[in-house]
């Protein structure tokens, strides 16, 4: 009977073990699909779940919403200049300061899609997003990585675009990503390495940086 008690516990033990390493595997794999593989940052999925999340939320609770789309300035002939490795790894260095960011901020970084990146950021209103989006962009041009493909600095910028709006002020939150898709284009027209805040939707009004 003794050793009949051990087998059970033993066998108990390896259910356990098994169940254990189950839970830890589906973490990993519900991190890895929500993650982009180069830089850790939410992947596009990921944000679009987060953003029409908190769009709804925000919508009851009547507090703005803002999302910053940064684009790294001439990114495929750096690429071209350097090679891909020395790409990504310029990459990771600006997911590395835009993660930093919006942890510090009650936001969330994504990689949006090839070298554009996005910052969603809940209960933010246009002059908050602004700032942050300025610090994003002076951050990165403080890493000094060198780019002599580029025709704004002989270093890596960003192209930042921002739009703000409370919920329901405007139909729904791909409009939202498409003011700051428009102001991101904006910033790009108008010499690249600046921040161009679109217009806002009943939130505090914004600002305009040229540089």
């Amino acid at each position: 009977m003794a050793f009949a008690g051990i087998l059970v516990q033993l066998f108990r033990l390896e259910i356990d073990q098994a169940e254990s390493a189950l839970i830890s595997r589906n973490r990993e794999l519900t991190r890895i699909s929500a993650t982009d593989p180069l830089t850790g940052l939410a992947n596009r999925r990921t944000m679009d779940s987060y953003l029409e999340e908190e769009w709804q939320r925000l919508e009851h609770l009547r507090s703005p919403l803002s999302v910053v789309l940064l684009d790294v300035d001439h990114f495929k002939p750096y690429n071209d200049l350097y090679g891909h490795p020395a790409g990504d790894e310029c990459l990771q260095r600006v997911a590395g300061i835009l993660s930093h960011i919006a942890q510090h901020s009650g936001g969330l970084a994504a990689r949006y899609g090839g070298e554009e990146f996005a910052i969603v950021l809940p209960g933010r209103g246009s002059e908050d997003a602004y700032r942050i989006a300025e610090q994003a962009r002076t951050e990165v041009m403080d890493l000094s990585i060198r780019h002599e493909n580029s025709d704004v600095l002989p270093q890596v910028t960003l192209s930042v675009g921002v739009a703000s709006a409370v919920p329901g002020t405007i139909d729904n939150a791909y409009e939202l990503l498409r003011y700051a898709d428009e102001a991101l284009y904006a910033a790009k027209r108008n010499g690249r390495n600046q921040v161009i805040v679109g217009p806002s939707h009943s939130c505090t009004s914004g600002r305009q940086e040229n540089t």
